[in-house]
């Protein structure tokens, strides 16, 4: 995969503050943090580099006035 975007859905002013992407390899093993930054807007992107997982959790690192939501998660690979 190289492409994760978040669809907040309706709420357009809703987005992570702060984010970890860190990989849950095909053999079930967790890798190291692959990706960090913020999102904006309704649809954030995050690119990566290329990485073959299984599970891509994701861990908010920063708050914001209001709550977080996911609607849909887009993954290109």
């Amino acid at each position: 995969m190289r492409r994760v975007v978040l669809d907040t859905g309706t709420a357009v002013t809703d987005f992570p503050a702060g984010y970890l992407r860190c990989p849950r390899t095909v053999d079930g093993a967790w890798a190291q943090p692959v990706v960090s930054g913020g999102g904006q807007g309704q649809l954030p992107v995050i690119d990566m580099p290329d990485t073959r997982c299984r599970y891509l959790p994701a861990t908010q690192t920063s708050t914001a006035t209001q709550l977080w939501t996911v609607a849909d998660l887009r993954v290109h690979g």
